[in-house]
C-alpha cells in the first residue's frame, strides 16, 4: 500500500510541459521581389538579343533586295544604250543619223540644269527607243504631287515569276505592291567642248522603316555611262 501512495504522490507531482513547433523560415516579401525580377532579367534579355537579331536580318535583307533594284535599272539604262546603238547599226529602215541622240528613248530620265525630274523603269518591258515620252511604257516620267515633290510608283513584285515591276508584271496579274520605291534620273556631264558623251545615272531605293517611328531608309548607286562611238 506504501508504494501505491508514492506513485500516486509521485503522479501528482508531474506537471504539463507544453510544446512549440518551430515554423520553418520562409520567403519574405523583398526576397521573393528580388527572386521575380532576377527571373524578368534572365528572360527578358535573351529576347531583346532575338529581338536585335530578327532586326539586324531584316535590315541586311532590305539593304540587298535594294542593292540588286538599283543595280537591275543602272543595266537596264545600259542596255537601253546598247539597244538604240544596235537598231541603228541593223535596222536598214531606221539609217544611221549622224545628230542622232544616244539617250533616244530615255528622255523621261534626263534631268535638266537646275530639275527635278525621276523616271521609274519597267524592267520587264523591252525597251523601245523610238517610242515617244508618253508612249514609252518602259520608262515612265515620275508625276509630281501637290507641293510639287516628284513621287514615284512602289515597284509590285509577282511570287510566281520572281519579277519586280508594275502594273501587270509579265502580263499576268496584278502582283502585290512591295514597300520599295526606284527613282532614276540621267544627268548629262559637259565635256570635251560642250559635248555631252557621258551622263551619270543615279538610282535611289526608298522603302518605310521596320516601325512608324522610323525614318524612310534609302539606298542610292550611281553609276556612268559613255557614249559609243559612232562611224
Amino acid at each position: 500500500m506504501q508504494k501505491s501512495k508514492n506513485k500516486k504522490n509521485d503522479f501528482s507531482k508531474l506537471t504539463a510541459n507544453s510544446y512549440k513547433l518551430k515554423a520553418t523560415a520562409g520567403f519574405t516579401l523583398i526576397e521573393t521581389l528580388v527572386a521575380i525580377a532576377v527571373l524578368v532579367l534572365s528572360v527578358t534579355a535573351p529576347l531583346e538579343i532575338a529581338a536585335k537579331a530578327l532586326f539586324s536580318a531584316f535590315h541586311a535583307r532590305n539593304q540587298i533586295t535594294a542593292y540588286y533594284l538599283a543595280s537591275e535599272a543602272i543595266e537596264y539604262i545600259k542596255n537601253a544604250r546598247d539597244t538604240t546603238f544596235l537598231n541603228d547599226v541593223l535596222n536598214e529602215a531606221r539609217p544611221i543619223q549622224d545628230n542622232q541622240d544616244w539617250l533616244l528613248g530615255l528622255e523621261n530620265c534626263k534631268r535638266t540644269s537646275g530639275g527635278n525630274e525621276e523616271c521609274y523603269i519597267d524592267t520587264t518591258v523591252p525597251f523601245d527607243p523610238y517610242a515617244s515620252a508618253l508612249s514609252n511604257e518602259a520608262v515612265k516620267s515620275c508625276p509630281a504631287d501637290i507641293g510639287g515633290d516628284v513621287v514615284c510608283p512602289k515597284l509590285q513584285y509577282n511570287p510566281d515569276t520572281g519579277l519586280w515591276g508594275y502594273d501587270a508584271i509579265g502580263n499576268v496579274t496584278q502582283a502585290p505592291e512591295t514597300k520599295f520605291t526606284r527613282k532614276i534620273y540621267i544627268t548629262p556631264q559637259s565635256n570635251n567642248g560642250g559635248s555631252q558623251d557621258e551622263v551619270l545615272i543615279k538610282a535611289t531605293i526608298e522603302w518605310a522603316g521596320a516601325n512608324p517611328l522610323q525614318a524612310t531608309q534609302s539606298f542610292t548607286l550611281v553609276g556612268s555611262m559613255m557614249n559609243w562611238e559612232r562611224k
